[in-house]
């Protein structure tokens, strides 16, 4: 049983090796190289073939190869290719990539090398003893060298769905059409193929998560098909040459061809980060923008206190890093992340003298902390501008002086928050933003035991809830006091309210606010919001709210 097996398995690579290439699955789309290379110790192999649509008999009969390739690292693939065992030939191929960003990569490989002069996808010996076919030349034109086919190869990220595949080469990537004059460099032709340049591109649309659509032409043929992949396993299938059914004068008909490949599933990459500081010349933190550039990862900024950021959940690789901030040139550095790891990168911004200076900030909800798209101006200046979607908004060169940003939003009332610009310093400023209806409640108000006289540390409680008033200088609250279950309703009623008008007096005398802002009224032990028959239910009863009336 064995020995029988092992005559099968002799009898098909015979069979897949005994013939010729047509569909090449390496590094590339259909029969083009990309720049989207094997990950590190990635590897690929399998099987091509192809055969011919209709009877035409200069078009070979099921031509077919075998291909393998092997990820070195994350910047270099190195490829085997056998193209027949009757005219044998194998040839060895690379592709580096140089650049390589989500938008924007760039490599450049050399395909078919091997010890054979005239080696070509169709094996020893076919790359001699005819001559092109281009109406366009003057004098002798050969078919160039396809040994050692060096290329420039780019690729653009359209969108998330859609890559576009540009390049240039030398060798196979030269053509033999009547309409290769469209794809080819015209340059010293009546010299020979070898000194001839070719254009390619290509196009690949992802329909689903496993399959995609590919478009592509070089000077020689144009190709569609789909590429489907289903770990461990990609298809491939395809028309080529079907410029045939666009130009039928054309010599060479067009073909089915098939790839399938064992490819190493690409493993998720273990994700890093990169956490660091901002500071200026003289050690004082900044409020930073740090942004990694050519990518779509969101901006973040400093903390305003410590000039610290960080930013997780990146992939391992090469980044340039950017740090700016107002009135200072910004910086760049090149950082590379490492799986499961915090990378740190610190960075010192100089300030040259300045005149001006800036407000940032961030506009949340009061109640949920969510960010808000708002209309923001400085009426001082006639000045405006919106928060985007991640509530962050700026105003720059601004000269320095006393402001109060406006900030209106649909259902939200509108606020006036009071800040102070200082030449060259970014003042941060954050807005919370209120509606009517919204419930407040005050944590941290604590009373005497069974008063209604405040306890000190209630103090900076009540002061942020007179900032709230003092910044939205329209509404109207209701100071609500509440109780718990225990003593009897009518005390805990009176308790509530002498709790509820203690806190308005509070914000009347200490933080001048206009009583007729302020309505204090108790509710004892009628609305409780957690369990009286619980500790820690009741010290939720025990509260203070503010209640937005308009």
């Amino acid at each position: 049983m064995k020995h029988a097996s092992l005559m099968v398995c002799i009898a098909i690579f015979v069979f897949i090796a005994n013939a010729d290439a047509e569909f090449n699955r390496t590094s590339g789309l259909i029969d083009i190289p990309g720049p989207d290379i094997m990950p590190r110790l990635g590897f690929r192999f399998g099987y091509d073939a192809s055969l011919p649509l209709g009877t035409d008999p200069i078009n070979d009969g099921y031509d077919h190869n075998i291909h393998t390739s092997l990820g070195i690292n994350d910047r270099f693939e190195a490829y085997l290719d056998i193209y027949s065992l009757s005219k044998f030939t194998a040839a060895f191929g690379f592709c580096h990539k140089l650049l390589n960003s989500d938008k924007f990569a760039l490599a450049w490989g050399i395909h078919q090398i091997s010890w054979a002069l005239d080696i070509s996808e169709l094996g020893h010996g076919d790359s001699t003893g005819w001559t092109d076919d281009l109406s366009y030349n003057h004098g002798e034109y050969k078919k160039p060298f396809e040994l050692a086919s060096l290329y420039l190869v780019s690729r653009y990220s359209l969108a998330p769905w859609a890559k576009a595949i540009i390049g240039l080469g030398r060798g196979r990537y030269v053509g033999y059409g009547t309409h290769s004059r469209y794809f080819n460099t015209n340059f010293y032709h009546e010299k020979g193929g070898d000194w001839a340049v070719g254009l390619f591109a290509g196009m690949e649309l992802t329909l689903t998560r496993n399959v995609a659509f590919i478009f592509e032409g070089d000077p020689r043929d144009l190709n569609f098909g789909f590429n489907f992949y289903i770990p461990p396993v990609e298809v491939g299938i395809a028309i080529t040459k079907f410029e045939y059914f666009l130009w039928p004068d054309g010599a060479y008909g067009p073909r089915w061809a098939f790839s399938i490949s064992y490819k190493k599933p690409s493993e998720k990459p273990h994700l890093g980060g990169i956490a660091g500081t901002v500071f200026d010349a003289s050690g004082n933190p900044i409020i930073a923008e740090i942004q990694i550039l050519g990518t779509n990862i969101p901006r973040v900024l400093t903390s305003p206190d410590q000039g610290s950021y960080i930013l997780k959940g990146l992939k391992p690789g090469s980044y340039k890093l950017y740090a700016g901030a107002p009135g200072y040139p910004g910086k760049t550095k090149s950082i590379t992340v490492v799986s499961d790891k915090i990378t740190f990168c610190d960075f010192t911004l100089e300030k040259p003298e300045a005149k001006t200076g800036a407000i940032i900030g961030k506009v949340v909800d009061m109640k949920t902390n969510e960010p808000l798209i708002v209309n923001l101006s400085i009426p001082e200046l006639n000045i405006s501008t919106k928060s985007d979607s991640t509530g962050i908004f700026e105003f720059k060169d601004l000269p320095p002086d006393n402001y109060k940003v406006k900030a209106e939003a649909m259902e939200y009332e509108t606020g006036v928050y009071p800040i102070v610009v200082k030449p060259g310093e970014r003042t941060n400023l954050d807005i919370k933003m209120v509606k009517k209806g919204m419930v407040i409640t005050l944590k941290g108000v604590r009373f005497d035991f069974n008063k209604a006289t405040l306890r000190p540390e209630s103090y900076a409680v009540l002061d942020e809830a007179a900032a709230i008033l003092t910044d939205n200088p329209e509404i109207v609250v209701e100071i609500q006091g509440h109780t718990d279950a225990i003593g009897g309703s009518a005390y805990n009623m009176k308790l509530s309210n002498a709790r509820a008008k203690t806190v308005r007096n509070y914000l009347i005398t200490k933080h001048m606010i206009d009583p007729k802002r302020l309505i204090a009224r108790g509710y004892g032990e009628t609305r409780p919001i957690a369990d009286n028959r619980t500790r820690a239910g009741r010290a939720k009863n025990r509260r203070v709210d503010f209640v937005i009336l308009k």
